[in-house]
């Protein structure tokens, strides 16, 4: 994996961790009617916590074996695609937009009064029709507030979900090393030296060399002391 590459995984798990909350802050994007500060909020709180558990176990990440860091990687793709289908399901099923009556935010389930009026009416949407949005948000304020609460808690989690699983997958292919791309972790004792690093032992070479050529100068001083004598013998003869 080049460096590029890696670069681009990290800046996009920058960017949905991030980005996501504050654009829902800004816009509401997908949100039930007034809870987009919560919902803004609480995604851009877990884009952080994500960010910083990543950074946090940078050095297990940068060892992660490459078959290890792609089935992660799958695995949290496929939890943001179900949190999403999730989340549409409930968004749909609780929020119920009228072109012309506005928008109401029903509970999971229904009961007292609203629960009367969207039966006779057939269903949300024609709840809102027939009786008017704000018909509707009254009726929906006498049922226990547990039952909203639920509802918000349930579409917050799966809405966060989604942002916070790519950000931890596109940060965990960033934070993994180029070498360990061909799988095995590295040994903590470092490298095995090469044979052309290995430097021989000369020293007994050495020495050996050095009692050699004494063991010549010796002889070789032998070898002179015998010719003067020879010579001298000679002379004396003479």
């Amino acid at each position: 994996m080049g460096s590029q590459m890696k670069n681009l995984f990290l800046a996009a798990s920058g960017v949905f961790g991030a980005i996501p909350g504050l654009a829902v802050i800004l816009n509401g994007i997908g949100t039930p009617p007034g809870y987009k500060v919560l919902f803004g909020g609480v995604i851009e709180a877990f884009g952080a916590l994500a960010i910083l558990l990543l950074w946090a176990n940078k050095d297990k990440l940068t060892g992660l074996e490459s078959h290890k860091a792609t089935r992660a990687s799958i695995g949290l793709a496929v939890l943001c695609f179900v949190s999403l289908a999730v989340y549409l399901l409930l968004f749909n099923l609780c929020v119920v937009t009228h072109e012309v009556r506005g928008t109401a935010y029903y509970p999971l389930w229904l009961s007292g009064e609203i629960a009367e009026m969207v039966e006779n009416a057939g269903s949300r949407w024609s709840a809102v029709e027939e009786y008017g949005v704000y018909a509707v948000n009254g009726a929906i304020k006498k049922m226990p507030s547990a039952a909203l609460t639920v509802t918000t808690v349930a579409l917050l989690f799966a809405y966060q979900t989604v942002f916070t699983a790519l950000t931890l997958a596109f940060g965990i292919l960033g934070m993994r090393k180029e070498g360990s791309a061909e799988g095995g972790e590295t040994d903590p004792k470092g490298p095995t030296p090469r044979a052309t690093d290995v430097v021989p032992d000369t020293s007994g070479a050495e020495d050996q060399r050095r009692g050699e050529a004494k063991r010549m100068t010796d002889e070789g001083t032998e070898d002179s002391r015998l010719a003067m004598c020879f010579s001298a013998s000679r002379s004396l003869e003479c």
